[in-house]
């Protein structure tokens, strides 16, 4: 194996959020921390972190820390979504044979607390180019 096959690896987190509800509070309040990768007709909005970091627990930890920090109007369209998805996603390749990603039980726990779920998202390995 060469240095430049590609190889599984996380990819980010995307924080999907979906509702009933008004979503625009939470879009307009997130700032500079995350940019906002989706807005649909104030319902649902998919945000990630402008920066990248290691691990999904990290990432998953930081969004939860600009969450935390939201003004009210803000906290409340968070809090009457219907979904709140920390959407982890790996881009799969043929190496390593296996790969594990472990969220501590803290980071486990800062989800559940903020009425939040993990989801999963594994992308196909990228087909060679001509």
């Amino acid at each position: 194996m060469t240095g430049d096959e590609p190889r599984t690896r996380f990819l980010n987190v995307d924080l999907d959020v979906r509702g009933s509800n008004d979503l625009t509070p939470l879009t307009a309040a997130v700032g500079d921390a995350l940019y906002v990768l989706h807005h649909e007709a104030g319902v649902f909005a998919s945000f990630e972190l402008n920066e990248s970091l290691a691990t999904p627990a990290e990432a998953i930890n930081k969004l939860i820390d600009h969450l935390e920090k939201l003004p009210t109007p803000a906290r409340d369209a968070w809090d009457r979504a219907d979904k709140r998805s920390f959407n982890v996603g790996i881009g799969a390749a043929d190496r390593p044979y296996s790969t594990e990603y472990a969220l501590p039980p803290q980071t486990l726990q800062r989800v559940v607390s903020i009425g939040g779920e993990i989801a999963i998202t594994i992308y196909a390995p990228e087909t060679a180019k001509p």
